[in-house]
């Protein structure tokens, strides 16, 4: 790509801010814009906030206004706005900060990186006298959609803030979900001394109350709260809901009668109700539980059989298939996998299923049969692990017709085989639109590790959408540095499905990209790694995202705790002060992740097994269970790897990188010996 006006003005702008020299940030990135060309805009912006925070807001300000109202929109528009927006809020003029503000949230694009920006605008339009609706409607998607408790809290506490009936209902039903009972009580005890003249919520107000009143362990009287519920609004969308709240609350009271009664009334009267699927799921569960597997049968086949479309159907019928395994009913076992694979093809635990059917097939000295299942299992989904160990057990059993390479990932024999897939897309070409001045600014904010690149691929959202086919536009977002929101726009937009709902050949390589290619090489020439392997943990550490930190504190492409990096750097002459102060950057991050990643190659003797599961689990605990397990089968010491996190860690990369081979030609060999062949 070539070199863009005011580029190393830009990026000594941006070491300048980060370090919060903000004046010395300023004039680099006024130079930078002085010199015209693609980045003088986002320049522009950068140099208007950073004079703000520097201390002169008044002029930041002004600076920030002329840019938005200086030219038609741009990408950089938005950006503009909202620091604008946030400028005036921190100076309490939050009225005229939230038309500003607005416009983020109100944007239709579903993507990761815009959560917290929209977090802070809505945080500071609840504040304004009259708050806009799109500030609660954010706030009500987090409860709804969060997985973690701490976040689905705060989000609810946020909802809390309004008067409106329906939306402190939201609150409560996101601190309930949160274990926070006592905020849950005060909303809704709030509510009936205020009262509601609003009768559609009476219904809503009962399922929350007998639902804390559980939650605090007054089950009868919450039963009873249910129970006048289902008297007096048997038609409410509630109703379900809470026969599933009593069903639940007699289970963990250790009464499954009771909950078996409950679990007849719903599939009675509310048989199409997905909660009716839900209490089947939780009963076959607690009966497993219990040791009373053919109890726990019954409900999965039902679950299952009855309602096919329920999320958890698919899990049903891999459990059924477990439990005949578990006991030794091994035909029905291989019967129970066969159906998964037959009515759940794009279930994630097909390939699963499969492989355990191959592997009861070779057990009972089948191998015919047992061949058939393993190739299915190779095909069901790229980048599965138990597809790609389905493959090489087909290749096992029939090399003449298994086509593929080796892929020596336990270090001495192949262990996950590739596939072969034939894709136009080239997911690695960032000059696909060398002319363009949007993938010029792309490339040269994503190569960095810049959030500029994450607002530049936001405008490219119209082009997506207009393009008769968005492939190419995908593929160069992707290699540009923006691959996680490639793949975000891609599942949007419905892009590289077959009929059958299936991805295609090109769909699959912009699910496993060569973002950061040049960044890659060149960490895999200096470690002698296969480049596609740093691309499998890059995948499973982060999806490519440079600005990503886990609650750990791990940061950057492959998610290196600083402490990790700064002991690195004492004793790697490769690695120096530049690299640790900006992990951000994915050129520092993957420089650093390869290196530590190829120390733990080096001490497994080359064992990619032994090599991540230290790279996620630590060295001291691989070798704790090397000598524990004492086996070499790696199959059977991944399923016996006592971390979850650990064993599906190393599942998922080794999955990732047989499908990097399965879809790319393979890499040179670098200094050291390849992996693969």
């Amino acid at each position: 790509m070539a070199t863009l006006p005011g580029e190393s003005d830009y990026a000594e702008g941006r070491q300048a801010e980060n370090l919060a020299r903000y004046g010395d940030a300023s004039t680099a990135y006024q130079s930078a814009a002085a010199q015209g060309g693609a980045l003088q805009g986002y320049a522009l912006v950068r140099a208007a906030v950073c004079r703000a925070m520097g201390g002169d807001v008044a002029g930041g300000l002004v600076e920030l206004e002329d840019v938005i109202t200086s030219s038609d929109p741009e990408p950089w528009t938005l950006l503009a706005q909202y620091e604008l927006g946030v400028l005036l809020a921190r100076e309490k003029q939050l009225e005229r900060a939230t038309p500003y503000l607005l416009p983020i949230l109100r944007n239709h694009a579903q993507l990761w990186w815009l959560e917290p920006y929209r977090w802070k605008a809505a945080d500071y339009i609840i504040e304004t006298p009259r708050p806009s609706s799109a500030a609660f409607e954010f706030f009500r998607g987090v409860v709804d959609s969060t997985l973690y408790r701490a976040t689905r809290r705060d989000a609810a506490g946020r909802l809390g803030k309004s008067g409106v009936v329906d939306i402190r209902l939201d609150a409560a039903t996101g601190f309930l979900r949160s274990r926070a009972h006592r905020e849950a009580g005060k909303i809704l005890l709030g509510i009936a001394v205020g009262g509601s003249s609003n009768a559609a919520v009476a219904d809503r107000i009962a399922l929350l109350s007998g639902r804390l009143l559980i939650a605090k362990g007054q089950r009868a009287a919450g039963q009873q709260v249910l129970e006048r519920l289902l008297q007096d609004y048997p038609t409410s969308p509630t109703a379900p809901a809470a026969l599933l709240d009593i069903a639940e609350s007699a289970l963990r009271a250790g009464r499954p009668g009771e909950a078996e009664e409950a679990l007849m009334r719903l599939s009675a009267d509310y048989s199409n109700a997905e909660e009716v699927g839900d209490a089947l799921w939780k009963m076959a569960q607690h009966f497993e539980s219990k040791g009373q597997r053919a109890n726990a049968f019954i409900r999965y086949a039902d679950l299952s059989r009855r309602y096919p479309r329920h999320a958890r159907a698919d899990d049903a019928q891999f459990q059924i298939g477990r439990l005949r395994m578990n006991v030794g009913e091994v035909e029905r076992a291989i019967s129970g996998f066969d159906e998964l694979a037959a009515r759940f093809p794009r279930s994630a635990l097909s390939p699963q299923g499969v492989y355990l059917a191959g592997s009861l097939l070779i057990g009972s000295n089948d191998e015919a049969e047992a061949f058939s299942r393993f190739e299915l299992g190779g095909r069901l989904r790229v980048g599965d692990y138990y597809a790609h160990r389905s493959q090489e057990r087909a290749y096992l059993l029939a090399p003449e017709k298994i086509a593929t390479r080796n892929l020596r990932a336990d270090g001495i024999t192949s262990f996950v085989r590739p596939l072969t897939l034939e894709s136009s897309l080239d997911a690695a070409d960032p000059e696909a639109f060398p002319d363009d001045a949007r993938f010029q600014r792309l490339a040269f904010f994503g190569v960095r590790g810049m959030a500029e690149a994450e607002w530049e691929a936001l405008g490219l959202a119209e082009a997506l959408e207009a393009a008769p086919d968005a492939g190419p536009y995908l593929a160069a977002m992707s290699a540009a540095g923006t691959a996680y929101t490639a793949i975000q726009y891609a599942n949007q937009l419905g892009w590289g499905r077959e009929a059958s709902g299936l991805p295609t050949p090109d769909r699959y390589r912009l699910d496993y990209p060569r973002p950061y290619w040049q960044a890659v090489m060149s960490a895999a020439r200096r470690t002698g790694l296969d480049p596609y392997l740093v691309l499998a943990v890059a995948r499973q550490e982060s999806t490519y995202r440079p600005a990503l930190t886990s609650s750990a504190g791990a940061r950057g492409v492959m998610q290196v705790m600083p402490a990790t990096a700064r002991w690195l750097r004492k004793i790697e002459p490769a690695i120096d002060r530049s690299h640790t102060e900006d992990m951000n950057d994915p050129r520092n991050s993957i420089h650093i992740g390869s290196i530590y990643l190829q120390r733990m190659v080096e001490r497994s003797e080359g064992n990619l097994v032994y090599a991540l599961a230290s790279y996620n689990g630590g060295p001291g605990n691989c070798d704790k269970w090397r000598r524990r397990f004492g086996t070499d089968d790696m199959a059977e010491f991944i399923e016996k790897i006592p971390f979850p996190e650990t064993k599906k860690y190393v599942m998922r990369v080794l999955g990732n990188y047989a499908a990097y081979h399965s879809l790319y030609p393979p890499v040179p060999p670098q200094t050291q010996p390849s992996l693969s062949e």
